[in-house]
């Protein structure tokens, strides 16, 4: 079970297009796939990098309507970096 998860994270990691390192996440429970991600530049390629695991998280808690949530905890952390927007499709 854990190549085929290993697989899977390696074949996230190649939608990495903007960013000079390939990173891939997967998050499981039970040997199920709850979530995966990548790495990517939250706008351009000056800005933060997102990384692979912040992105499976932000996917995982979409799916189960905790983003909110988290998000909050998140403003009060990073003070709006840049991650956030580009998670969300907006500009900052």
């Amino acid at each position: 079970m854990s190549y085929i998860i290993e697989n899977i994270a390696y074949r996230e990691s190649l939608k990495t297009t903007d960013t000079k390192q390939h990173f891939g996440c997967v998050i499981t429970k039970n040997r199920r796939i709850l979530s995966r991600g990548h790495n990517f530049h939250a706008f351009g390629e000056k800005s933060c990098c997102c990384h692979a695991e912040m992105d499976a998280i932000y996917r995982h808690l979409k799916m189960v309507d905790r983003w909110d949530d988290f998000k909050t905890a998140l403003r009060s952390s990073y003070r709006m970096t840049g991650i956030l927007s580009r998670l969300e499709g907006r500009a900052s």
